[in-house]
């Protein structure tokens, strides 16, 4: 038991540098591009609120086709009441 724990901290420990590197490229990525991504969703805003209409409409449809509702009312009653 005390072998796989000092195991399992020896191999994150390993794992850290390579974690830190892929965090900075990410980071570098995320900087440079974020001036773009703002462009691109001011430039495309009514297109992406029509697509998450539409998403929200296919999953009330499903939630009613699979009674969906009557299990989330059940389970929300239960911790409103504790």
């Amino acid at each position: 038991m005390l072998d796989s724990i000092i195991d399992a901290f020896i191999d994150t420990i390993k794992m850290i540098p390579y974690l830190f590197v892929a965090f900075l490229i990410l980071e570098f990525l995320e900087h440079k591009l974020s001036h773009k991504n703002e462009a691109v969703l001011k430039k495309e805003d009514g297109q992406w609120k029509s697509i998450g209409d539409s998403i929200d409409i296919a999953f009330r449809a499903l939630g009613e086709k699979l009674n969906l509702d009557s299990y989330y009312n059940a389970i929300y009653s239960k911790f409103a009441a504790e």
